[in-house]
């Protein structure tokens, strides 16, 4: 429908691989100056081994991570400014939530709450359209018409951390890089 190139690659008894070229929209190296400071990420995932697993990629990749199991908690969060601590995890000490680079939530929060309306609130409360990706399982036809309007990047599950990096680097403009 967007005229994208498709490519498909097909072994019998093993699989297929199907992949999309999207033309460039946004020039990363003129912004890899950038690179030096930190990325905050605010991620909204009622789902604690996922949370856990989305959590220690993006830290390995040098990014601070303020994590919350709701979008009640990340709003309480944003809302304390300094001094929130980290809602879904007490026990571990993170760094003041004043105001993410990036959010990360999940579509289907537990409570009949939806991610979009999460992420609505946080940018609302923000008072700005921070860059955000919406994680989701469900990519059925009434899924991709839900999301059709959003703006963020989307990612289906499951995905590995290649898909991520590449979502956070359109997002944000700029590489990402390990740690390691």
């Amino acid at each position: 429908m967007l005229g994208h190139a498709v490519d498909v690659r097909s072994t019998v008894g093993k699989g297929s691989v199907f992949s999309i070229t999207l033309p460039a929209d946004r020039d990363v190296t003129a912004t890899s100056g950038q690179s030096d400071k930190p990325i905050s990420v605010l991620l909204i995932e009622d789902d604690p081994v996922q949370l856990m697993a989305v959590r220690s990629v993006l830290e390995n990749w040098d990014c601070t991570v303020f994590s919350a199991t709701s979008g009640a908690r990340a709003l309480a969060m944003i809302a304390a400014g300094s001094g929130a601590p980290n809602l879904s995890a007490p026990s571990l000490s993170a760094p003041d939530l004043v105001a993410p680079d990036l959010v990360i939530v999940e579509l289907r929060l537990r409570g009949g709450h939806t991610g979009l309306q999460a992420l609505a609130d946080v940018r609302r409360q923000m008072g700005r359209e921070v860059p955000a990706i919406v994680l989701t399982s469900d990519s059925g036809p009434e899924r991709i018409k839900e999301l059709a309007g959003v703006d963020a990047s989307v990612l289906v599950k499951p995905f590995g951390p290649d898909h991520l990096r590449n979502a956070l680097e359109a997002m944000l403009a700029r590489p990402i890089k390990s740690k390691l």
